[in-house]
């Protein structure tokens, strides 16, 4: 069955929300004054999946699947198990970072919260790594698309 959005819309949609969940993670982190380094790390890591994503739907904007080879077409069916799996893994870190200031406010971490944070380092790196291999794959697949656009002469 065909999908009635196409692989283009597809992907685009997928790297879209992944774009702004990573946004949203940025925020949360630096909300933390005094975030600990693996924090301030990943917030860098989520940054360059973000710009990675932005020329991933600059190169698919306006695009329409019948403009698209074969190969690119694949590359970009590809794309969207990694970048749903990537959506997946940052949806849950947000979730549990979020609520890591259930006993603060606005303008104080608890001291609670705070402490929380520094025992969360295993998920920082679990997530570390998915962005990491989600950002390596759309990379590849922008390679891909790119070698394989046709030279016109």
């Amino acid at each position: 069955m065909v999908d009635p959005i196409g692989i283009t819309g597809t992907t685009l949609a997928v790297a879209t929300l992944l774009y702004s969940t990573c946004r949203t993670i940025s925020d949360i982190i630096r909300s933390y004054e005094h975030a600990p380094k693996e924090y301030k790390d990943l917030a860098r890591e989520l940054n360059a999946l973000q710009n990675t994503l932005n020329s991933l739907q600059t190169s698919l904007q306006g695009t329409s699947d019948t403009s698209l080879s074969p190969e690119q077409r694949e590359s970009l069916k590809d794309l969207d198990l990694p970048l749903t799996n990537c959506n997946k893994v940052c949806e849950d870190f947000k979730q549990k970072l979020s609520s890591m200031r259930s006993n603060s406010t606005e303008d104080h971490i608890a001291v609670w919260d705070r402490f929380r944070l520094h025992f969360n380092k295993s998920d920082v790196k679990f997530l570390r790594e998915k962005l990491n291999t989600a950002q390596a794959t759309v990379q590849v697949a922008l390679g891909v698309s790119t070698l394989l656009v046709p030279l016109s002469f």
